[in-house]
């Protein structure tokens, strides 16, 4: 009886997987950024160069509406703020807590992505 159950397990091909989980958008951050303080919270920053300024603020109002101090407590606001001087990127740099992305313009899905998925998801 053993060596019956034991052939058959053997040769059993499992017909169903669990399901895979989502890769979380952005890559890991390891340094510190200026924002710390609200990722901390939960709110996402949008670091843009000039030239996407407006639209960063055109999207974060979209996803979130405007930044009011209350959201930013609750850890649901989307901050706009000016990528710093020097940076590399022509474009968006979108932080969360512990992740970061890049996208060439606001209107990337994988910007929109990034900030729908981690925007409150630090607090606690």
């Amino acid at each position: 009886m053993l060596a019956a159950l034991w052939f058959f397990t053997t040769r059993d091909d499992a017909t169903t997987s669990a399901p895979v989980a989502p890769a979380e958008p952005g890559t890991a951050l390891t340094a510190a950024t200026p924002y710390d303080r609200d990722l901390r919270l939960g709110n996402v920053v949008l670091a843009a160069a000039p030239a996407q300024f407006a639209a960063a603020h055109a999207l974060a109002d979209d996803l979130a509406g405007r930044p009011t101090a209350a959201l930013r407590r609750a850890g649901q606001a989307v901050l706009v703020r000016h990528a710093p001087d020097g940076a590399a990127a022509p474009g968006i740099t979108a932080y969360a807590r512990g992740r970061t992305a890049q996208a060439d313009a606001a209107t990337d899905p994988g910007l929109r992505t990034f900030v729908d998925y981690w925007l409150g998801r630090a607090a606690g």
